[in-house]
């Protein structure tokens, strides 16, 4: 192998794993770690295809604000569709209780917004969770599509090598909404520094010693930066390559989605695993934790109500 090759094998490591290099780039005194803070509502980021947002308190929604179809907007954007998205909060409400019903009200009261989004023409993507602030880790949003509930009929079909490895065979709203809460749970102000970059007037995180993620890189990221170049192009690929280190085809995607897919696996999984392989000594990583374990609980015993049964698919 050349070296244009193991640069590229060790920039793509670097995309993938998207770890900020604010410790080994820099010195401690060019950035400070940031006080969190409540800013205004106008520093909210801006979600691209964002419809209408709402503000969050307990299991309510209530208006925030709405957006205008972007000026360069992709083709398959309907306006009539965008127009009554903006003024739909009746169906909201009911799409919101897809995710109210399942995460436990007392382990979501940092995410504070609600976002309906127009999903890119074809995508697989039904939601998200993420940093509300650009300068706070105090405060999260969730978004969903404007068609969420179309997930309930559909599971996933990625190759590598069964499609029910990527959902254990739950219907993708279901899977999703605990899948996109373990993001929360891997990237709240537990897990994660704010750091401020003053020459920049800019804001941005690193992962603390200890957290889930970092844990997780050690388990499998490493070995995935010694795969050859080809492979690391696809994340089936990384997922049939190492056998017994990832959960699903897509918790190869990045470090982010491992730790999402890891989380949603411990919580749907019926049985404690041994540590036999990398998949199960990361799903271990939150069997040790307490508070894990509590939501866990929750989220199951919410399911249950539902009429789900963990550990027995829906589809």
């Amino acid at each position: 192998m050349n070296n244009q090759d193991n640069f590229l094998k060790l920039l793509l490591f670097l995309t993938i794993t998207t770890m900020p290099c604010l410790n080994s780039c820099t010195t401690e005194n060019t950035y400070k770690q940031e006080d969190i803070i409540f800013p205004d509502d106008q520093d909210d980021k801006e979600i691209n295809l964002a419809i209408v947002a709402y503000n969050i308190y307990n299991n309510n929604i209530y208006f925030n604000k709405s957006f205008s179809i972007p000026d360069n907007a992709p083709m398959y954007i309907k306006k009539e569709i965008w127009e009554k998205e903006q003024k739909a909060i009746d169906e909201h409400k009911k799409k919101f209780k897809l995710f109210t019903d399942i995460i436990p009200e007392e382990f979501r009261k940092e995410i504070t917004q609600l976002t309906f989004f127009y999903p890119e023409e074809g995508s697989n993507v039904y939601a998200y969770i993420g940093a509300r602030k650009k300068n706070s880790l105090n405060q999260f949003s969730l978004g969903l599509a404007y068609d969420v509930e179309r997930g309930k009929t559909q599971i996933p079909s990625f190759s590598a090598p069964d499609y029910k490895h990527n959902t254990l065979g739950y219907d993708m709203t279901t899977y999703a909404m605990i899948h996109e809460f373990g993001h929360y749970i891997t990237k709240n102000k537990t897990q994660e520094y704010l750091y401020y970059f003053p020459e920049s007037d800019s804001y941005g995180s690193t992962y603390k010693e200890g957290s889930f993620i970092k844990q997780i890189v050690n388990i499998s990221w490493e070995k995935v930066s010694e795969l050859p170049t080809d492979i690391l192009m696809n994340p089936s690929k990384i997922f049939n390559s190492l056998p017994g280190d990832f959960v699903s085809a897509y918790a190869c995607s990045s470090m982010d989605e491992d730790g999402a897919e890891t989380f949603t696996h411990f919580v749907l999984l019926n049985d404690k695993p041994e540590a036999t392989d990398g998949k199960n000594k990361k799903i271990l990583l939150f069997y040790k934790d307490p508070e894990m374990m509590k939501i866990r609980t929750g989220i199951r015993q919410n399911m249950q109500k539902l009429g789900i049964v963990p550990g027995i698919p829906n589809m």
